[in-house]
């Protein structure tokens, strides 16, 4: 949900602020981001490449919460600036990077912080985890 909601609704939002509203916040909005992806598709290409990166997800993600932060708090001077950026798009924009903040802060909770007290993932600590017929644990 969280990876598809978040696309579509940068689909949305791009559109609009490329075709109605060029400039202005919207091109820091799209700075930040592109700053973001070029961190998350530097891991991926160094990941592809069997460079052992594990330790990146969870900072990405801290940076990704970052991001949506920076951006509500960045839209937020729409209410006290005197600039020609429409007014009624941070009605929209603060709530939906609170949303995602708080989809993002989810999923890192569950991922990295939750312990675990039963091995559910396909990794532990590493290793691969499989599980025989009786629900006994197997760490190869």
């Amino acid at each position: 949900f969280l990876h598809v909601y978040h696309h579509c609704g940068m689909v949305v939002a791009a559109w609009i602020c490329v075709k109605y509203y060029p400039g202005g916040h919207g091109t820091f909005i799209g700075l930040i981001n592109t700053f973001v992806h070029s961190i998350m598709y530097t891991y991926y290409l160094l990941s592809s490449m069997k460079i052992n990166m594990k330790s990146w997800k969870k900072h990405i993600t801290q940076l990704q919460m970052i991001q949506f932060f920076i951006v509500a708090l960045h839209i937020t001077q729409l209410f006290w600036t005197d600039c020609e950026y429409p007014k009624w798009t941070a009605f929209v924009l603060i709530p939906q990077n609170v949303f995602l903040l708080l989809l993002f802060a989810e999923f890192y909770y569950y991922a990295y912080v939750k312990p675990t007290n039963s091995a559910t993932s396909t990794e532990l600590k590493g290793n691969s985890v499989s599980f025989d017929p009786n629900d006994k644990v197997k760490i190869t």
